[in-house]
């Protein structure tokens, strides 16, 4: 896969690979949830045992139904690279889906669910970090290094 190329006065500060246990407490939560809402249904129709048996079946309709196990595959080989300029996504199954913004377009970053982290572009648009292992200190080395970008820019 190409690499994107860092300019010449560009380091790297961070790098960031999904985590399969991150995503598998996604999809424990959802079928978690999932298994709530069909056990409180059931518990009207004979008590708390359609709650023991739809939490498998509920992780079974996730990643065989509604293809969870798919998102997985697509994203088990992103690669996150924060610089001290830019922020760089390449997807590591097509060399070609790579993007990067500037750490002065970020906006606002926010923890999504307990997987995700959701960025805010100042286009409007957002993109999502799925997936990766200690999120709230991806937050914190993105918001650090896009407050040092700023102060470097407005020095």
């Amino acid at each position: 896969m190409p690499e994107m190329e860092l300019q010449p006065d560009e380091t790297l500060v961070e790098e960031w690979h999904p985590r399969f246990s991150v995503f598998l407490r996604k999809l424990i939560f959802v079928a978690f949830v999932t298994s709530l809402f069909l056990g409180g249904i059931g518990s009207w129709f004979g008590g708390g045992l359609y709650w023991l048996a739809g939490l498998p079946l509920a992780m079974a309709c996730y990643v065989l139904i509604f293809d969870d196990y798919t998102e997985w595959m697509r994203h088990r080989k992103d690669i996150w690279q924060l610089t001290n300029q830019r922020l760089i996504f390449q997807n590591g199954l097509n060399g070609q889906a790579s993007a990067d913004v500037a750490l002065t377009d970020i906006r606002q970053v926010k923890l999504s669910m307990w997987w995700a982290l959701k960025l805010g572009l100042s286009n409007g648009q957002t993109t999502v970090m799925k997936f990766l292992p200690g999120r709230e200190n991806v937050r914190t080395a993105i918001t650090a290094a896009r407050a040092r970008c700023l102060e470097t820019a407005n020095g």
